[in-house]
């Protein structure tokens, strides 16, 4: 089946993550894809919030993260073939990249001025993929690029070295009350309740 999430990275530190995003840990350690939400600190620098949630790569708390430090935001779908990474700077997206593969194995998009690395690296996963029409190399792009930036990639092996604590963010993917209250709204006029 593949995996469905979307996560963050910033060098800012867990604190001011967890600051941010409204959070608390736990108190659970693992592997990032032990839990709903994580947040792991990388060697390199980067600190790293994993989401079983999509939604999450939208998250609007993204912006207040990259006030302070650019931050990358990913999405993948391995069910349809989709994935997305931007860069956040300053609360504004400053580049985006991303491949729909699952009606066009060549579709690649971009927006704003993404690293100079990537016609090299189009161009290569478009010669793979000529060879080997079975495999999605395009699907790599965007997270390729995430890694070179951040180093983290969200099927390659993690080092021992690196832990992950459950967090729990209590309003990420729960409607709102305004939310709700539309949608019951909308569903009693087509069933024809009031109220």
């Amino acid at each position: 089946m593949g995996f469905r999430a979307s996560w963050m990275a910033t060098q800012a530190s867990e604190s001011e993550v967890l600051s941010a995003l409204n959070a608390t840990r736990s108190g659970a350690s693992g592997e990032y894809f032990d839990f709903k939400m994580s947040m792991g600190r990388l060697g390199t620098g980067w600190t790293v919030v994993w989401s079983e949630n999509e939604d999450f790569f939208d998250d609007p708390r993204s912006a207040k993260l990259s006030s302070s430090f650019p931050l990358i935001a990913c999405w993948v779908n391995e069910t349809i073939m989709h994935s997305k990474v931007r860069q956040l700077s300053d609360g504004q997206e400053k580049w985006a990249i991303w491949h729909e593969g699952d009606e066009d194995q060549s579709h690649f998009a971009s927006s704003g001025a993404p690293p100079a690395e990537l016609p090299n690296l189009i161009g290569t996963a478009r010669e793979q993929q000529t060879a080997d029409e079975e495999v999605d190399y395009l699907f790599d792009v965007p997270l390729i690029i995430a890694e070179n930036i951040c180093g983290f990639k969200h099927d390659q092996f993690m080092d021992d070295s690196v832990s992950f604590n459950e967090i729990l963010v209590e309003d990420i993917g729960r409607p709102s009350a305004s939310t709700t209250a539309q949608k019951s709204g909308w569903l009693s006029r087509l069933f024809g309740r009031n109220g």
